[in-house]
């Protein structure tokens, strides 16, 4: 027989299902530690996700997208269940960004790390906690845009967790702290249990104040350096993984925020020593103003359903898409459209072809006008490099036929 059990987690879509999965279980009161949940006993909502147990390993499956991931480990699995929660988080409430990284507080704002897996982000939050820092979150961040315009991010209320095994350049007094606050572990993972108010609890929120790029290299002391606001624009963009909300509404919000927030690059080679850097500088240099946007002048928030496909590009002649959002940071320009799929970069070429876009043109015209500035390029390759560009164009819908 199997034994169920279900719990519903605050600000989520519906209950997760738990079948003979009672070691996980055990380890939700020191992961989910300022994340609230309480047992379900009516079974009629559809679940979020269902984990179950079965020849030897956890099975996690949902209703709501494709999900077929399994574990032998219930630590991996609860790692795994933290994550997947994040997609019920964005769902209970589409309006959110939610971008992977860090943050934690700072004067009562909050200083953000956008970055990819392995840059580490959660090593350096575990090491800023010991300074004392209080944690937002290690792993992702959900923001809602304020009436004020104030971008906010919520704390999930999940414990901070390292990759084993520790960094060997550790100091014994961090070796120490890291000992006294080990929660639960497993070869991999060791999830850290911090003294009350140090993490942040679910559902708190405070402005975005402050983005840090890290970069993480073999060696040398850490500095923060300025960081162009194209590039800070790339990570959000690649960070975030809101998929409710139309594009275009996401890319204006994703470049308000680069340019009113302070945005930076901590070049850094030892965690622990880049921590006690940023405590200093941010002690150094207090923080009072957040990041604001304009709400009335984004698009808005529903996401457009694209109902046929896009047709080949052909002889017709074509134009931008009167839908789409453009920003421009240096020389480089995002374009989103409501009616298409994702956001886009260009640069260098594409941002010529996108330029002359602004005129209803033929694939042929813009050939002719970049054979005439690029001379030495051969007409042929700039033809097929045009073709390409402009079908990609037109099958994110950036552009159409007139």
């Amino acid at each position: 027989m199997v034994a169920t059990q279900s719990f519903y987690f605050s600000g989520t879509d519906g209950p997760v299902v738990f079948e003979d999965a009672g070691e996980v279980i055990a380890r939700l009161p020191e992961i989910f530690s300022d994340w609230p949940y309480q047992p379900v006993t009516n079974g009629s909502d559809v679940p979020s996700l269902v984990l179950s147990r079965r020849d030897g390993k956890y099975w996690f499956s949902s209703d709501h997208y494709d999900l077929c991931k399994s574990h032998t480990d219930p630590l991996h699995a609860a790692c795994t269940l933290l994550a997947e929660l994040a997609w019920s988080r964005i769902r209970h409430e589409p309006g959110l960004l939610c971008f992977h990284g860090a943050a934690i507080e700072r004067d009562g704002s909050l200083m953000l790390f956008p970055n990819q897996r392995r840059a580490g982000k959660s090593t350096l939050t575990a090491c800023l906690a010991a300074q004392g820092a209080r944690i937002f979150t290690d792993d992702y961040l959900p923001l809602r845009l304020d009436a004020d315009g104030a971008l906010t991010g919520i704390a999930n209320g999940a414990a901070p967790r390292l990759r084993l095994p520790l960094p060997k350049e550790f100091s014994p007094d961090l070796l120490r702290w890291m000992e006294d606050h080990a929660g639960p572990q497993n070869r991999q993972y060791l999830y850290l249990g911090l003294q009350p108010g140090q993490l942040a609890p679910h559902g708190e929120n405070l402005p975005v104040s402050t983005i840090i790029l890290l970069d993480r290299s073999d060696e040398g002391a850490p500095r923060l350096e300025p960081v162009t606001s194209s590039e800070v624009m790339r990570r959000l963009i690649y960070q975030n993984f809101s998929r409710s909300m139309n594009p275009a509404r996401v890319l204006a919000m994703l470049s308000g925020l680069v340019e009113t927030a302070e945005c930076l690059r901590l070049q850094y080679s030892n965690s622990e020593e880049a921590a006690a850097f940023l405590k200093a500088w941010c002690d150094a240099h207090p923080r009072d103003a957040a990041a604001r946007i304009d709400p009335s002048t984004l698009p808005p928030d529903s996401l457009a359903v694209l109902t046929t496909d896009t047709e080949a590009l052909g002889d017709q002649t074509y134009q931008r898409n009167p839908s789409v959002c453009e920003v421009r940071h240096g020389e480089d320009v995002f374009v989103a459209c409501a009616e298409g799929p994702g956001m886009h970069a260009f640069n260098g070429v594409t941002t010529g072809i996108w330029t002359l876009l602004a005129e209803p043109t033929t694939h042929g015209e813009i050939t002719q006008t970049l054979a005439a500035a690029f001379p030495e390029q051969p007409v042929k390759d700039l033809t097929e490099a045009v073709m390409k560009i402009m079908q990609a164009m037109l099958k994110h819908r950036l552009i159409m036929s007139v």
